[in-house]
């Protein structure tokens, strides 16, 4: 989806939106990683592993663990990232009502 909005926004010339979708593909592929983990544990019957969940306010990058010191998709600094436990439930919730895993109990 996204590589298609930024060949028409590059076609446009719009190099604003070109940037604002290369940040939400970014971090859409990350968000990916983290709901294939959760998955992954989800249908293999196991808690995923406890610990914090950062979330940069600038354009959502989310990491496990510690923030980082800069945002690798914006460069924002540590301070823009909030920890986000609410988060994590979230897709562990999404995935266990979805269908895809298994009801919560």
């Amino acid at each position: 989806m996204y590589p298609a909005f930024i060949k028409e926004a590059r076609a446009e010339g719009n190099a604003k939106a070109v940037e604002t979708f290369r940040n939400a593909n970014s971090v859409e592929r990350i968000h990916y990683e983290l709901y294939s983990k959760a998955l992954e544990s989800l249908t293999a019957g196991k808690d995923l592993a406890a610990g914090s969940m950062y979330v940069c306010n600038d354009c959502g990058h989310t990491v496990m663990g510690e923030a980082p010191e800069e945002c690798e998709v914006r460069g924002a600094s540590r301070s823009k990232f909030k920890e986000g436990v609410s988060c994590l439930m979230t897709v562990i919730e999404a995935l266990s009502f979805s269908g895809i895993g298994r009801p919560m109990p």
